[in-house]
């Protein structure tokens, strides 16, 4: 762990001075092949830093350090957890594991002491071949949610309050998304999208719910 790799002076830098700690990260990984051959892969993970991180709230005396002039607490240590669950649901008019409905969960949760995301989760599914004649066109939902640490609310709302801050608090972000990818020939891919957003980047400014109109497209050579 060492803040300076993101420094445009270390660019070239392989191993610059400044370490601060190192990051241990595990996972367990099963692939399971249920019912009429249908491909699963479940993954659960954590990560686990000894560098020291800073509080999002207290200062070295527990208290609001936005209130303090202690400055912010340094934790001995950071730590978070995830899992992502994929599960193949039907086949449909194409080959492979793809092929069909397949789920999907995603989710992940943060050190509340150091991290301002504190939680994301994100549920969904694909279809694809569903049209007879097209077995790799893909349909997918899906919905997100992104959580901001409520000691990071705190702590951001005391800053606006004392005109330390020029924006309120930052708030909790939702998303939806609705794709329909159509792919013509083996190189080429168009996804047209619509997306609802509320409350965009969990920025506070960013008020209500965005309807978004687009698409994407891919060349593979």
């Amino acid at each position: 762990v060492n803040p300076a790799f993101v420094d445009r002076s270390n660019r070239f830098t392989l191993n610059p001075a400044g370490t601060i700690g190192a990051l241990f990260p595990v996972e367990f990984g099963w692939t399971p092949v249920l019912g009429n051959d249908l491909h699963g892969a479940y993954k659960f993970g954590a990560w686990y830093t000894n560098a020291h991180t800073r509080d999002v709230y207290e200062d070295s005396h527990g208290d609001p350090a936005a209130l303090s002039d202690l400055g912010y607490q340094m934790q001995a240590s950071a730590y978070g957890a995830y899992f992502s669950l994929q599960q193949q649901l039907s086949h449909g008019h194409g080959d492979g594991p793809k092929s069909g409905w397949r789920a999907f969960v995603n989710a992940t949760a943060s050190d509340r002491r150091t991290s301002t995301v504190y939680q994301t989760l994100a549920v969904g599914a694909i279809d694809q071949g569903m049209i007879p004649g097209r077995p790799v066109d893909e349909l997918g939902i899906g919905i997100s949610g992104l959580r901001v640490n409520p000691r990071a609310v705190a702590n951001e709302t005391l800053l606006y309050e004392t005109g330390l801050r020029s924006r309120p608090a930052d708030h909790d972000e939702y998303m939806a998304e609705l794709f329909y990818a159509w792919q013509p020939t083996r190189w080429l891919r168009i996804q047209p999208e619509v997306q609802w957003i509320h409350h965009p980047g969990a920025v506070a400014r960013n008020q209500g719910s965005y309807t978004l109109l687009g698409a994407k497209s891919s060349i593979v050579f």
